[in-house]
């Protein structure tokens, strides 16, 4: 009895040391974010939104699978911290899309590393590996939104002289991803749906569907790769 009580009381410091530890990294994280984001956007909600993912993460960590802490707390500090921003009602369409994209990209990052990708492998650098194809989603949801918003959107530069084709661009993509969505399982279209279009979190899709974040994420990443194959057999 005295070695249960013992082991309890090292896991509860192995935890707490662990939020001690990292709440700069919490910081370092959230000040990358919050680069992007209007100057609206108070730095000190993204630490705490941040710090509530740091918690998560250092009560799940298992130190005997193989990554180190900061890989594993990287997606679920980062995923909490896009979970509190997408509830920003007031963030403008062209930034919500980016959110968007960073936030998916990095659910499918989370699922590839915990599927048998080296678990030690830059979450940065394989979160780019699926930029791409998350950024065909955005754009998709750009046009979708925008095509509606943009007169009343005061965060648009009237100097701005980006090319005037790119709206025709991004309507070809639009008609490209609209069809590999198309050919998608029908839960892997409702989740897209639900991520990209209707703009709710991992944690919101899991409570909806009455199952858990861990099988929200690994759909995600299945729908994500599935729509690659669709979109690389149009090319």
């Amino acid at each position: 009895m005295e070695w249960f009580g013992f082991s309890c009381g090292v896991v509860m410091h192995d935890v707490d040391t662990l939020i001690e530890q990292h709440l700069e990294y919490v910081r370092k994280l959230a000040r990358e974010i919050h680069r992007k984001l209007p100057e609206r956007a108070i730095f000190d909600d993204l630490v705490g939104y941040g710090e509530l993912g740091l918690v998560e993460a250092a009560n799940k960590f298992d130190p005997h699978a193989g990554a180190a802490f900061t890989t594993f707390a990287y997606y679920r500090i980062r995923g909490s911290i896009f979970d509190g921003i997408r509830k920003m009602s007031w963030l403008p369409p062209r930034v919500r899309k980016q959110v968007t994209e960073d936030a998916g990209a990095d659910q499918v990052a989370q699922s590839a590393a915990e599927s048998g990708i080296d678990p030690n492998a830059e979450p940065e650098a394989l979160a780019d590996k699926f930029h791409e194809v998350v950024e065909r989603l955005g754009a998709v949801f750009m046009v979708s939104d925008l095509s509606s918003d943009d007169e009343d959107d005061d965060s648009l530069d009237p100097s701005d002289t980006s090319d005037p084709a790119e709206p025709m661009v991004n309507r070809e993509i639009h008609a490209k991803v609209g069809q590999a969505l198309a050919a998608l399982p029908e839960d892997h279209r409702d989740l897209i749906d639900l991520f990209y279009f209707k703009q709710k979190s991992m944690t919101e899709i899991a409570q909806d569907l009455g199952v858990h974040k861990a099988t929200v994420s690994r759909l995600h990443g299945k729908a994500i790769a599935a729509l690659q194959q669709a979109l690389a057999a149009e090319t």
